[in-house]
């Protein structure tokens, strides 16, 4: 069965002679990645952050659902679009990555923002607050809450990304598209080379996954104890830490998963690029 033998084969990356070179190659990727996102990029993380507190300030003196989704329709674009650019950093090309190069694929950004993961990221988290807003959770999770919990809760939200591979199948939907045409049928037909890729390699994408996040949670929750040993911190100031580590830490996975589909797209080309 050629499923069997591809998971078999994606594997392979982690015997320790194929592990050592694409380390070495995600690491280079990774700095490089570092380097040319932040020389054009770094406000939109200080724009990202800076709703932050009017989602909070909002979230705790109002019951406006209108007022919080706008906040949050903001943050979640500002996301995408970080997750966007980080993507075309980390990518191969033929072409300069200048400021030119970033700006030529605004055509395939905004299908993939409206029709794309934007809409469903979008309604999900707007219907999840306005569920919080009806019982009025925000004021009672942010005057009492301890780390362990909210620890807890992070490694449950990791472990499900984890098993449905939500960052490499983002990855690779993402790159699959910006290597098309950019039209809004070449989304349907990225998302479904983007599952055929994570169907076909789901052992190692898993195993990818619960590496990655698990390193991000150690980096995050040490830089948490940190900040709480100095500070004495309510839940929103703890969140906000958690989603600069959440950004801060997204070019590594990125870099990972990219450099991983290359090499499956090289080796596979006809099993993804069919139909």
């Amino acid at each position: 069965m050629y499923l069997l033998k591809s998971w078999k084969e994606s594997l392979k990356f982690l015997l320790p002679s194929n592990l050592k070179l694409f380390f070495l190659v995600t690491v280079k990727a990774i700095i490089t990645t570092y380097r040319l996102w932040f020389f054009y990029f770094w406000p939109l993380i200080l724009v990202y952050m800076l709703t932050e507190p009017a989602f909070w300030m909002h979230s705790l003196t109002t019951i406006s659902f209108k007022q919080i989704s706008v906040i949050l329709l903001i943050q979640h674009i500002i996301y995408l679009l970080i997750f966007f650019t980080m993507i075309l950093a980390v990518r191969s090309s033929t072409k300069r990555k200048t400021l030119a190069y970033f700006i030529s694929y605004w055509r395939h950004f905004i299908s993939w923002l409206i029709l794309g993961v934007s809409m469903l990221v979008i309604f999900g988290s707007l219907v999840c607050v306005r569920q919080l807003l009806k019982i009025g959770l925000y004021t009672s999770i942010a005057s009492g809450w301890n780390l362990s919990e909210f620890y807890m809760a992070m490694v449950i939200r990791a472990l499900i990304k984890s098993v449905v591979l939500f960052t490499a199948l983002a990855t690779f939907f993402t790159l699959f598209y910006i290597d098309t045409r950019g039209t809004v049928g070449d989304i349907w037909v990225s998302f479904l080379r983007a599952l055929r890729m994570g169907k076909y390699n789901y052992p190692f994408c898993l195993t990818l996954s619960f590496v990655l996040f698990a390193l991000f949670l150690i980096v995050a929750f040490f830089i948490l104890l940190v900040a709480i040993g100095f500070v004495d911190m309510q839940l929103y100031a703890v969140l906000a830490i958690y989603k600069i580590c959440n950004l801060l830490f997204l070019p590594i996975s990125i870099s990972f998963f990219t450099n991983f589909y290359i090499k499956r797209l090289h080796d596979q080309f006809k099993l993804y690029v069919r139909g």
